[in-house]
């Protein structure tokens, strides 16, 4: 089978599982799995999970989890909102000490955690 052919058949018919409410994964995964088959043959699957173990075994993923916890534990305790009050009180008697402690309040809670998007829940949670 052709490759472009392939590709074309296995994105209709992900969406054609969309359609029917099957969960993105499973459509992934099937429409990934029947069509790479016929396209590549059997040694495919092979390479599906070789890849995927290769990717999953990698100490780089080490960190991520306790990256989680940290944004859990600060959008459930006050730490998020301690901060946000220590970047106010430092910039207080400045123009614009609004937008500078909410941007420093999230830059400290960035740095804390790791990634920005939990240092907006938090900031936003506490604000």
């Amino acid at each position: 089978m052709d490759y472009g052919l392939a590709a074309s058949l296995c994105i209709v018919s992900m969406l054609v599982f969309l359609l029917l409410g099957v969960p993105i994964a499973f459509a992934l995964g099937v429409s990934t799995v029947i069509f790479g088959s016929l396209a590549f043959g059997p040694m495919a699957l092979q390479k599906v999970g070789q890849v995927t173990f290769t990717l999953f075994y990698n100490f780089s993923w080490t960190p991520l989890p306790l990256f989680v916890l940290m944004a859990c534990v600060i959008t459930e305790t006050t730490i998020g909102e301690d901060l946000y009050k220590v970047a106010r009180n430092w910039v207080a008697g400045i123009r614009g000490s609004l937008i500078s402690a909410t941007i420093l309040g999230e830059a400290l809670i960035a740095a804390t955690v790791g990634v920005s998007g939990a240092a907006i829940v938090a900031l936003g949670k506490s604000g």
